[in-house]
């Protein structure tokens, strides 16, 4: 068997709590982004 991949987006065989996983990290990047973007709004005011 061979290595998976380093992201289980690309791979069904992985177990789903490694999925899981990465798209939570994947949804806080979005989330911290987002965040960043309104404090940059606030101070601007």
């Amino acid at each position: 068997m061979s290595t998976p991949p380093a992201s289980g987006r690309s791979s069904p065989l992985m177990p789903q709590g490694h999925r899981y996983a990465d798209d939570l990290e994947g949804q806080n990047d979005e989330e911290l982004e987002g965040l960043s973007a309104k404090v940059k709004l606030l101070k601007d005011d």
